[in-house]
Formats: C-alpha cells, sequence, structure tokens
C-alpha cells in the first residue's frame, strides 16, 4: 500500500543484547508531498530511502531524494537505500545498478520486500546497529537519559520496561 503523507510506527528489537526502541517515520515520496516530507528531516538520525526496483526511474531519482535531504539535515546524517518489491520478477534495476551506486555514494544498501517482509529486519537491524555504534559512549545528564537527534532515551535496565538501546 503507498504511503500517503505521513505514517509513523515504532519498532522494538534486541541489537547487540541490547533493546532498542526506534521510531519510523514512513513519508511518502510521491513528488506532490515533498513539502510535508521535508518538515521530518529536521531530527532524524538515518534516512532509508526506498525506490522500486520494478521501476528504473525510481531508481535514477535518489540522488535528488539524497540532495533533497542533505540540503534539510547537513551531510552527518545515515543515508541508506531499499530496493523494494524483490518479490516480483519484472525487475528494471539490477543487483549490479544497485552495487555500482552504493560503491560511488559509499552508502548501505538492501533488498527488500514491503509485502512479504523479506530484508525488511535485516535492513532495520543494520541501520539500528550502526546508530547504537555511532552514539556509544555518548555521556548522560545525570538521569539515565542519553540524546540521540532530538531524542531522549532512557538507558537500559532491569527495572526499566521501556529500554532502548542504552548500557
Amino acid at each position: 500500500m503507498t504511503t500517503i503523507g505521513v505514517d509513523f510506527r515504532f519498532k522494538t528489537m534486541i541489537i547487540n543484547n541490547k533493546i532498542c526502541k526506534i521510531q519510523i517515520w514512513d513519508t511518502a515520496g510521491q513528488e506532490r508531498y515533498r513539502s510535508i516530507t521535508t518538515a521530518y528531516y529536521r531530527g532524524a538520525d538515518a534516512i532509508f530511502i526506498i525506490f522500486d526496483i520494478t521501476n528504473k526511474e525510481s531508481f535514477v531519482h535518489i540522488d535528488d531524494w539524497i540532495h533533497e535531504i542533505i540540503k534539510y539535515t547537513g551531510e552527518n546524517i545515515l543515508i541508506v537505500i531499499g530496493g523494494n518489491k524483490i518479490d516480483l520478477n519484472n525487475k528494471e534495476v539490477t543487483t549490479e545498478d544497485i552495487e555500482v551506486y552504493k560503491r560511488r555514494k559509499k552508502i548501505k544498501a538492501f533488498l527488500v520486500s514491503a509485502k512479504s517482509g523479506e530484508g525488511v529486519e535485516k535492513a532495520f537491524k543494520n541501520i539500528s546497529e550502526i546508530l547504537m555504534d555511532k552514539f556509544k559512549g555518548q555521556k548522560d545528564s545525570g538521569n539515565g537519559n542519553f540524546n540521540v537527534g532530538n531524542e531522549n532515551f532512557e538507558r537500559s535496565n532491569n527495572n526499566n520496561k521501556n529500554r532502548c538501546c542504552g548500557n
């Protein structure tokens, strides 16, 4: 199902024996929603750009999206791409196209199926691991919280059920 405007979800995962709760903002990729979605880039720690492997034009426009993201966030953001619809046979974007692109841009790429869920968990796990490593060792404010982007996350401990990514 195509996203109209913005959809929001939480996902809780176990990463390196820690409970990590991530926020996922699914923004529409259509041009008519671009003015809405740019507001969601600010404060993000990572952006996962999804393109349709059955539509070469969506792959060609990844550079446009990266330019737009950097315009609103700066260059210190994790950008990852994902080729969606791997469950279909009429592919217009080859794995070689994706490999060349990711090497040229020095970014991670995943093949996924939103329909079957294949590759999705692996992609989010990898993104979370990269972010946890990036923010590892940040000092907290003394109250057990540490800042990640514009959000505060509670450090995990045995007495706290709302744990995220902490030590």
